[in-house]
């Protein structure tokens, strides 16, 4: 969205209203494929949640919303880009409190910019060697549906306008999230799809600040 004339406070909330539907699906299928870890899941939640409706309170001006939302991406695109380390030894959950401290603060970017948070989430559990691939992008998936929901519920005056004037991009989301995320549940991970996703998020960052 950030290639098309949407401005970017319309095209967050319309970004929470994809994500709902897209984590959605992934969650559905990533659940079934038996990855999901509620374990895992639950502090994360418990912190980010209430954060991600309070920034979706926060009042932001154009151009600070779009610095956030530049920093967001270009964060987004290094993480796809990068060579992600072979975790070593067993696999650890985190501690209860920083799992909820990480959640709260993730929560509170996704619902200022309108992101659901997944793209912060992932990474870290992974380096940190919390969870392996699959059990990660389940967690991920359950954290952007309800970080996403609780971003919505903050806008709710704002989102039957915007939704309704761009149904074509939901349409088009859904379709590529039951594609996507079969093949992510029930085979490898394409790494040339995470390069190629990461060099469009940074042309995508460089078309926000120069506009």
């Amino acid at each position: 969205m950030a290639f098309a004339t949407i401005s970017t406070k319309d095209a967050s909330t319309l970004a929470l209203a994809m994500n709902l539907a897209v984590s959605s699906i992934s969650f559905f299928l990533f659940q079934r494929a038996k990855c999901f870890d509620w374990q895992l899941a639950w502090p994360f939640l418990v912190g980010s949640v209430p954060m991600a409706f309070l920034g979706g309170k926060i009042p932001l001006s154009d151009s600070i919303h779009k610095w956030i939302l530049a920093i967001v991406l270009l964060y987004a695109s290094i993480a796809l880009l990068a060579k992600t380390p072979r975790l070593q030894g067993e696999i650890q959950p985190p501690q209860v409190p920083l799992a909820i401290a990480i959640g709260a603060g993730v929560g509170l970017i996704s619902g200022m910019v309108g992101v659901g948070g997944g793209i912060f989430l992932s990474p870290v559990l992974i380096l940190l060697g919390w969870a392996e691939a699959k059990r990660t992008a389940a967690v991920s998936a359950l954290f952007i549906l309800l970080n996403s929901t609780a971003g919505l519920a903050a806008r709710a005056d704002k989102v039957v306008p915007i939704v309704s004037q761009n149904g074509i991009v939901l349409f088009i989301a859904v379709a590529g999230a039951i594609g996507g995320s079969w093949i992510g549940a029930n085979r490898l991970p394409d790494l040339g799809v995470r390069r190629t996703l990461g060099a469009v998020l940074l042309l995508a960052v460089f078309k926000l600040l120069v506009r």
